[in-house]
C-alpha cells in the first residue's frame, strides 16, 4: 500500500493496513503540507458551489422558499413520481445538494425523504451540473488540458438517470411503507 492511500476499513480499525500492520495506511492528508495542499485547491469551484447556497440562502430569506413549496405541491411533490421528477429537474438547475435543501420542506415523512435522497443523488447523473463530484471532475480534466464534451457526458447520463429515477420511484415509497 502506498502512503497517503486510504482503505476505509483500516481508517475505522486504527490505522491497520490489508496484511495488520498498523501504519501501512495512512488518511491522505495526514503530514502533507496546508499550503500545498491549499494550492491544489480548485477555487474557481468553491466560489461557484459557496455561490449556489448564497442563493438558495437568498431564496430562503426572501420568503420564496414557502411559494416554492407550494408550487412543488402543485406540480405533484406529495406522489412518488412528481416528487422524483421535481427533485431531478431542480437537481439539474442548481446541483444537487442546493435542491434538496429547497425541496425539503415540501417533504413529510420518512418515505418522501428517503425518496428524496435516492433522487438528488440519482438525478446528479444527468448532466454535469447535477452533481458536485460532476463538476469537479470537469474542472480536473480541463484544468489538465483534457476535453470534457457535454453533450456526451448527458448523452450516457441522461438514459442511466432515467432509468434508475424510475427504478427509485417505483422502489422506495414500497420499501418506506
Amino acid at each position: 500500500m502506498t502512503k497517503g492511500r486510504i482503505l476505509c476499513r483500516s481508517c475505522v480499525r486504527g490505522g491497520r493496513g490489508r496484511r495488520g500492520a498498523p501504519g501501512r495506511t495512512r488518511a491522505p492528508l495526514a503530514g502533507a503540507d496546508p499550503r500545498a495542499v491549499l494550492r491544489k485547491v480548485d477555487l474557481g469551484v468553491l466560489v461557484f458551489f459557496a455561490g449556489l447556497f448564497v442563493l438558495v440562502a437568498g431564496v430562503r430569506g426572501a420568503g420564496i422558499l414557502d411559494a416554492l413549496g407550494r408550487v412543488f405541491a402543485g406540480l405533484g411533490a406529495d406522489t412518488p413520481v412528481g416528487l422524483t421528477g421535481i427533485t431531478a429537474v431542480l437537481s439539474n438547475l442548481v446541483s444537487n445538494v442546493p435542491a434538496v435543501v429547497l425541496l425539503l420542506p415540501s417533504v413529510h415523512d420518512a418515505g418522501g425523504l428517503l425518496l428524496l435522497a435516492a433522487a438528488s443523488t440519482l438525478a446528479g447523473n444527468a448532466t454535469l451540473l447535477g452533481a458536485a463530484a460532476n463538476v469537479i471532475v470537469a474542472e480536473s480534466a480541463r484544468a489538465r488540458g483534457e476535453t470534457f464534451d457535454v453533450a456526451r457526458f448527458v448523452a450516457y447520463g441522461l438514459p442511466i438517470t432515467v432509468a434508475t429515477l424510475a427504478l427509485a420511484a417505483w422502489m422506495v415509497p414500497r420499501l418506506a411503507s
